[in-house]
């Protein structure tokens, strides 16, 4: 089927209303066929005989293939154009899901789990990529916002739609052929309407695609030329690390404090997809018209510290959720702003191979964060939460030391340039 083309918008990039409503519309069917099995992972994982362990390596096995997968899918995107990936993207999570309807042991849950890693992590990194290919600078981080409100009001839905599903059945398989029926929608709905927004395929003057696209090296060499991209890629992986702990722990530590159910994890998520949607959907859109990025992503990233440290103190299931509501309107905040931040700062010619090494190395802190957290959480069920806050506390220094401060030393050393060739100008 032919793709869609947007039009040019005047800035060199193609329009983006509709793009980005196809785009949004995508992202959260995606997210919703997601949401659906995450609050029962822990209680399968229970069900087939695992542990806080073995649960720690279903969620590491799916970044495993997300680290491995991400990066490839973002220099494919960059030579052959956004729409494909996507559309392949979705195509493999009808497959994914359809598979985990039929498992039956341990072995076949992680096996379900790989393949969902390997083809999500073509959907969201390339959608990053579509935003940076429809929006200028000022308006990326609404852009961003866009797309984690998608990933929030799926992640609201779908622990409804699951939590429904498996009071009226409890089957678990139920609910995995549900969300393979969604990302059947979701196909349809893309090969129809998504369009295609990378610039030189929209324009048809592609040269060389194989000389135009940005290699793995050549990304790689781009980033330690430029320590201020780096800078924001290893404090985005820090987050990562600090906060995935937090959310693949979140449930165990419920379940074990709390007695907590499936029902009652489905709230716990429905309240903080609520505050995701809220907060990158609306606030985010007055926040950035007011702050800097990375005024803004200090501020979340402190929120995200604040929570944890109180998360490992809750007395009871309503103090839970309200620290996790806390959480999650600080990475409401610094995660979208984050990823503006890093495409502001990258050339339109290597966004997809820069997001995707970024993409991949957040989900090879995702590898390390269940197995950390579990094991953590082994020790002493606050553990995880304190290890996250302290983490992210030394992520946020160390972003204000190289990045933001940085900048700022830049930026006084071009006014005193200025001020110096004014007086030279006025000598003369």
């Amino acid at each position: 089927m032919k793709a869609h083309k947007t039009e040019d918008n005047g800035n060199g990039k193609p329009s983006n209303r509709k793009a980005l409503s196809v785009l949004f519309l995508s992202v959260f069917i995606d997210l919703i066929g997601f949401g659906i099995i995450i609050p029962i992972l822990p209680y399968w994982n229970e069900v087939l005989g695992g542990t806080n362990f073995s649960y720690g390596a279903i969620l590491s096995i799916y970044s495993l293939m997300q680290f491995v997968f991400a990066p490839i899918w973002g220099r494919i995107s960059d030579k052959r154009g956004r729409r494909p990936i996507i559309l392949i993207g979705i195509a493999g999570s009808i497959i994914s899901f359809f598979l985990l309807a039929f498992t039956y042991t341990l072995a076949m849950l992680i096996i379900a789990r790989a393949l969902q890693g390997i083809f999500t992590s073509a959907t969201l990194p390339t959608a990053q990529a579509f935003v940076s290919d429809t929006t200028t600078g000022e308006e990326r981080a609404k852009g961003f916002g866009l797309i984690g409100a998608a990933f929030g009001l799926g992640l609201a839905v779908g622990p409804a739609i699951g939590g429904g599903l498996y009071a009226l059945t409890s089957q678990y398989s139920s609910l995995a052929y549900f969300a393979s029926g969604a990302s059947v929608i979701n196909l349809i709905i893309a090969l129809i309407f998504l369009p295609e927004t990378l610039k030189c395929k929209v324009e048809e003057n592609c040269e060389d695609l194989e000389e135009v696209a940005v290699s793995r090296k050549d990304s790689l060499r781009y980033l330690i030329s430029n320590k201020e991209v780096l800078a924001i890629i290893l404090t985005f992986s820090m987050l990562t690390l600090a906060f995935a702990s937090y959310t693949s722990t979140l449930l165990p530590y419920g379940i074990e404090k709390f007695d907590l159910t499936t029902e009652d994890a489905s709230i716990v998520l429905l309240i903080v997809g609520i505050i995701a949607i809220i907060t990158q959907g609306v606030l985010l859109r007055f926040l950035t018209k007011k702050f800097s990025n990375s005024t803004l992503m200090v501020a979340g990233f402190t929120i995200i510290t604040i929570g944890l440290i109180a998360f490992s103190q809750v007395a009871n299931l309503l103090w839970m959720i309200l620290v996790s509501a806390f959480i999650a309107l600080g990475s409401s905040t610094g995660n979208p702003t984050n990823q503006a931040l890093l495409s502001q700062r990258t050339p339109a010619d290597k966004q997809g191979g820069i997001l995707g090494i970024n993409q991949g190395l957040a989900a090879l802190m995702r590898v390390f964060a269940p197995l950390i957290g579990t094991a953590l959480l082994n020790v002493n069920l606050g553990l995880p939460f304190f290890f996250g806050g302290g983490l992210l506390a030394l992520a946020t220094i160390f972003f204000v030391v190289f990045v933001r401060n940085r900048k700022t030393r830049e930026n006084g050393e071009k006014s005193v340039e200025a001020l110096v060739s004014l007086v030279a100008d006025n000598l003369d």
